[in-house]
């Protein structure tokens, strides 16, 4: 099972942690990190304060550790939260365009489960999902959008999504774990490994 994690304004995990996360889920890894203009907006401007950065790959854990630290090594993108997603593919070919997060219109989107409606072929089902509703997804989701994209989505799925203005949302966070650190992951299956 892939692992989603919304890492909140100011942490950072640990190697050790990263290790097994990636362990438990090699297929493929990604991570979504928020960083804000130099220059403010133009008076008037429905620019965004910021943008969503993503870098991702299927490589190994020293390529993955590598990238995290040199994204949260940017600007000031340490200081905000962030998301890292570890894959098992389920769906869709083991490659980058398949590794997690994916862009949407306000940001980025990193997913745990199975969405149903797929239909298989070289993309996952996430993939789809997120080029389908990506222009539907809002910044500052209400508790009633949430639950009702988590009656949409299922109890088992979970979404969570880095938007341009540096907030995030999780969808069915209850079915997740938050962490001692304030660190919120999908499941804790990966915490088992040695």
């Amino acid at each position: 099972m892939c692992v989603a994690v919304v890492v909140p304004a100011g942490v950072k995990l640990d190697e050790d942690t990263l290790n097994k996360m990636h362990a438990a889920n090699r297929d493929s890894w990604g991570i979504a990190t928020y960083d804000a203009y130099t220059t403010p907006a133009a008076e008037g401007s429905s620019r965004a304060p910021g943008y969503v950065a993503i870098v991702k790959g299927i490589g190994n854990t020293e390529s993955m550790l590598e990238a995290y630290n040199q994204q949260l090594s940017i600007g000031k993108r340490a200081e905000h939260p962030h998301l890292i997603h570890f894959r098992i593919r389920t769906s869709g070919k083991t490659d980058v365009p398949n590794a997690h997060p994916f862009h949407i219109k306000h940001g980025a989107l990193i997913h745990n489960g199975h969405l149903t409606g797929h239909h298989g072929g070289n993309y996952s089902d996430t993939f789809y999902w997120a080029k389908m509703f990506s222009d539907f997804l809002p910044k500052n989701l209400t508790e009633e959008q949430k639950a009702y994209l988590g009656k949409l989505i299922g109890n088992y799925n979970k979404l969570a999504m880095l938007f341009n203005d540096g907030t995030t949302a999780i969808i069915n966070e209850s079915a997740g774990t938050t962490l001692p650190n304030g660190v919120w992951v999908s499941n804790n299956g990966w915490s088992y490994r040695r």
